[in-house]
């Protein structure tokens, strides 16, 4: 039961951390091969939206920034996006404060930890900060300062996980173009929605015949690599932690065979002079503790069952502090998982107790 409440319980937690980075990837991204920007004329563009398995590709720019506010300062990503990028991340539903789509250059949206860390909470509306970047090296003169600064509005906040709020700052493709010293057809990466049955292969191919620079796609596993690694990882280690306590708490079942076993050795005799072999009492008693094993892991996962399946309908344990629900994901590997490790385990710890039954002779008092 508690293996398989504890594996429900990471599942959820999983899913629910993935659900929140998730959120920020679109199913699949089209990066460069090599350099910072891909170029994409409108023309391509159109092309690559006129395609009828593709939903819709709109281009992103994303680069580091400095934001400055007073004395206040904050390192950030600004994320140029076009007001059709609401449709692959909808942004507009975790903004508690603000509106979308952008309807103004040098206008922004930013994480709410950002807006903590420039001391802003609480600031009159259309807060001004300060953006800089790094000059291009070839526009760099020998009294020319080394960055480009640019006024933005503060004109809302999104408000989602505390690492994704403190990373993004959301302006127009324009304006990011334009601080970044870009062309109107350069772009960091491009975000695709594709129909659900159009394979990687045929993506590739059709946007090969469009897009005349080297490219990559990668999907939202491939831009999490890393995280997905994390938690595998975790969810490994988790498993084999409380195998090792569940093979603990099978010592119980080892004592009690051996017990029985004492017990039950004067009465030997009357099972061999019935017919019996050794071989033969010693099945029975394998079997006694495989029957416990098989007893115990179906109690046990109907209660836990139970208790996965009331959280996930009618939650009654909650994150301390908040009012989120804590999250339960319940899955059927993990029933077969926690199902064949009880049983593998039963099987060894069965056999091992009984295998000097019939083996030596003598410690049962027999020659």
């Amino acid at each position: 039961m508690a293996l398989f409440v504890v594996l429900s319980a990471f599942g959820g937690l999983k899913e629910f951390g993935l659900s929140l980075n998730n959120f920020f990837y679109a199913p699949y991204t089209v990066f460069p091969k090599e350099g910072k920007y891909i170029t994409i004329d409108s023309l391509t563009l159109q092309g690559i939206n006129q395609n009828e398995k593709i939903q819709l590709a709109t281009p992103e720019i994303q680069e580091k920034v400095f934001l400055n506010r007073g004395q206040r300062n904050k390192v950030a990503f600004i994320k140029g996006v076009k007001p059709e990028y609401n449709r692959i991340i909808p942004l507009d539903t975790i903004m508690p404060c603000g509106f979308w789509p952008i309807k103004e250059s040098k206008q922004v949206i930013m994480g709410y930890g950002i807006v903590s860390e420039l001391d802003m909470i609480g600031a009159r509306e259309n807060e001004i900060i300060q953006i800089m970047v790094p000059k291009k090296p070839k526009r760099l003169g020998f009294f020319a300062r080394g960055y480009t600064t640019e006024p933005f509005n503060v004109v809302g906040f999104y408000q989602i996980s505390q690492e994704l709020d403190n990373r993004y700052v959301y302006s127009s493709l324009e304006s990011a173009q334009k601080l970044l010293e870009l062309n109107p057809n350069q772009y960091s990466s491009l975000l695709l929605t594709t129909s659900p049955f159009y394979s990687m292969k045929e993506l590739h191919d059709d946007l090969n015949t469009l897009i005349e620079q080297p490219f990559v796609i990668k999907t939202k596993l491939e831009q999490n690599a890393a995280l997905y690694r994390m938690l595998n990882n975790e969810h490994l280690a988790i498993y084999f932690i409380f195998t090792l306590v569940m093979i603990i708490a099978l010592f119980n079942v080892v004592g009690s065979l051996i017990m029985m076993i004492i017990v039950k050795k004067p009465q030997f005799s009357i099972f061999l002079s019935l017919g019996l072999t050794l071989q033969q009492i010693r099945h029975i008693f394998f079997y006694v503790g495989l029957q416990i094993c098989c007893i115990g892991v179906c109690f046990g996962l109907l209660l836990g069952s139970t208790l996965v399946l009331i959280q996930s309908k009618k939650p009654f344990l909650y994150v301390p502090g908040t009012f989120l629900p804590y999250p339960v994901r319940f899955e059927f590997t993990n029933l077969l998982l926690v199902l064949l490790t009880v049983i593998v385990l039963g099987v060894l710890c069965s056999w091992w107790t009984t295998y000097g039954i019939g083996k030596q002779k003598t410690k049962l008092g027999y020659s």
